[in-house]
Parts: C-alpha cells; sequence; structure tokens
C-alpha cells in the first residue's frame, strides 16, 4: 500500500511501502539515501551462501542504476568460488590450530610453524574480503552498496595487517 502523503508534497519526491504494521521509506541501495527520484531495478542477486539467484526488485537513483547491475553480476559470477574460498581457508585456519598447539604444548619451534605454514593459510582469509568485498544482504540493506564495500574493504585491511603483524613482525624476533 503506497501512502500518497509522501508524495504529496514536491520536495518529498519519495514513496513509502507499509510492511509489517510501520511505515517503510524505500532507499537507494547504492548510496542508501531516499532524496531525488528512485527507480526500480530487478537484478539477479545471489543469496548469502551464493546458491540461489533470484530476481530481486529494489530501488535506486537512475546514476546508479548500472552501478547497481555492475555490483549484482559481479557478485552472481563470483558468489559460490567466493564462498567456496572463505569456507575452505576457514577450515583449512582452523585445522591449522590443532598441529600449532601441539607444538606449543611440547615446546617445539612454534616460529617456524606460523612463518612457514600456518600465515599463508590465513592470508586468504585476510585478503579475500580486500580483493572481492562482498558483505551480507542485511548489511547492503543497512547502510547501502557504497558503504558496505568500503565498511568490508577496511574490515580486510584490517585483518591485513593484524595478519602482517602476526606473521611477519611478532615472530621476527
Amino acid at each position: 500500500m503506497t501512502h500518497q502523503w509522501l508524495t504529496a508534497l514536491p520536495c518529498l519526491a519519495i514513496s513509502g511501502t507499509k510492511r509489517k504494521g510501520r511505515l517503510a521509506i524505500e532507499k537507494c541501495v547504492w548510496c542508501n539515501r531516499s532524496d531525488g527520484y528512485l527507480e526500480e531495478v530487478t537484478v539477479e542477486a545471489p543469496d548469502r551462501f551464493g546458491l540461489n539467484r533470484g530476481g530481486k526488485t529494489m530501488t535506486a537513483h537512475p546514476e546508479h542504476t548500472s552501478l547497481v547491475h555492475n555490483y549484482y553480476s559481479l557478485a552472481a559470477r563470483v558468489a559460490k568460488r567466493y564462498v567456496l574460498v572463505m569456507v575452505i581457508a576457514g577450515v583449512l585456519a582452523l585445522l591449522g590450530l590443532i598441529p600449532l598447539l601441539m607444538i606449543d604444548q611440547q615446546g617445539g619451534d612454534i616460529e617456524t610453524w606460523v612463518k612457514v605454514i600456518y600465515g599463508p593459510l590465513l592470508l586468504p582469509v585476510a585478503l579475500l574480503p580486500v580483493l572481492l568485498p562482498f558483505a551480507t544482504p542485511e548489511t547492503v540493506k543497512w547502510i547501502g552498496i557504497r558503504s558496505s564495500l568500503l565498511l568490508v574493504r577496511l574490515l580486510g585491511l584490517g585483518l591485513l595487517g593484524a595478519w602482517a603483524w602476526w606473521v611477519l613482525l611478532m615472530n621476527s624476533s
């Protein structure tokens, strides 16, 4: 149900829909702003696991529609591989903790294990968000695609910095 009073004022060129008992203002999926003219955009968007690609309708400013299409076409192309690499890298990193803890308990050379084996296991977990900064659909809905790209890339750079400090600097002495 569209509320006509939202579009009655010329300064408010937005539309609202009634969802679950409250008014939801439509926002641009790219910049998360609700000002200006918004048009509906339908894209093939994968779910959080990269499996089901369904037609998803959202709103965007006319100047952002090509950016939205480019983002979701890239997401649709690499979603399955992205999730697969993250899961494999995460599992390998967790499995790499077992020998690391065993070496630590036996008083072995833990620095060599960290530098040579465990460090490279953690690198994809830190590097992938920087190269392909995909956020969850909830984060995109909350702050928009542009801000979620920045947020995930900054978190990835933080992970990469922590990895570099831990593998390269902490164990160099």
